[in-house]
């Protein structure tokens, strides 16, 4: 059992080392959040094995753009909003919500009559439905024409 696992993981690294080099591009995702509220957030991101990826404010009527990392395609994500309200002079919590996210594979723009590369891209927008009540709520499911996924909405 051990000698075909080791011809297994053999056979992909002579697989990935003889692939173009577009073909690593899929790992080099991109996941946006947008907070279309009035209230700040604190996001996190969590990969999978809820390991810590990134965090950051995002401002009322604010886009984020998370791409400094490897947010892979088919990969499973987590984000997570914490909304916060400040009343005189303090701020306090007032909702807790996240989302698994799996970027799904696209191609970036390429000139005409070109493949772009693949990316992994995920969307999500934090939706308020009243009182304290918030969630996530996906914005990448849409295919768009030539399966080109970015949105800078």
């Amino acid at each position: 059992m051990k000698s075909i696992r080791a011809l297994f993981v053999c056979a992909l690294l002579c697989a990935a080392a003889t692939l173009p080099s577009s073909a690593y591009n899929s790992a080099n995702g991109r996941l946006v959040t947008y907070n279309p509220t009035n209230y700040q957030v604190w996001i996190t991101i969590y990969n999978g094995f809820r390991r810590q990826m990134g965090s950051s404010w995002l401002q009322p009527h604010q886009t984020d753009f998370w791409n400094n990392c490897c947010y892979s395609a088919g990969s499973i994500y987590y984000v997570r909003a914490e909304v916060k309200k400040t009343e005189n002079g303090q701020m306090s919590q007032i909702a807790d919500t996240q989302i698994q996210v799996v970027p799904r594979l696209c191609n970036m723009p390429a000139g005409p009559g070109k493949t772009g590369d693949p990316y992994g891209y995920g969307r999500v927008v934090l939706r308020h439905s009243g009182g304290n009540h918030f969630y996530w709520d996906r914005d990448d499911i849409v295919e768009q024409p030539g399966n080109r996924c970015i949105n800078n909405r």
